[in-house]
This record gives structure tokens, sequence and C-alpha cells, in this order.
């Protein structure tokens, strides 16, 4: 694979075939060293701490998933 790119970020990798994807067909690139790359903005969701307004509002609905 080539990438050619001067854009410093994180770049996500993926087949289309569901199949594919589900069994890990999937990597993300980092261009540029951790220093380079943007900040994270503020108030921008992070792992385990997102809840989509869905359950916001209805939070009864969380336990039928």
């Amino acid at each position: 694979m080539h990438l050619k790119t001067t854009r410093l970020c994180w770049w996500l990798f993926h087949c289309h075939f569901l199949p594919h994807l589900f069994n890990g067909m999937s990597l993300v690139i980092r261009i540029g060293e951790q220093e380079d790359l943007p900040h994270t903005p503020k108030g921008f969701p992070k792992c385990g701490n997102f809840m989509p307004n869905f359950y916001k509002k209805n939070p009864k609905s969380r336990r039928n998933t």
C-alpha cells in the first residue's frame, strides 16, 4: 500500500466488504508524531463517556440494548 499525503492526522483504512471488516481487515495509520497532530477539541467524546441523545431522552430504553 502507498499513501501519499501531507495531512498530519490519523487515517482509517478499511475494507467495504462487511465480512472482511468484521474479521479485522482494517487498520489505523498515524501520519506525523503525536505532537504534530491537532489537539482534541474541548468536549470531544471519549471512550466510555459518550451517550447519544436518544438515551438521554429515553433512559429506560437502555435496558433493551
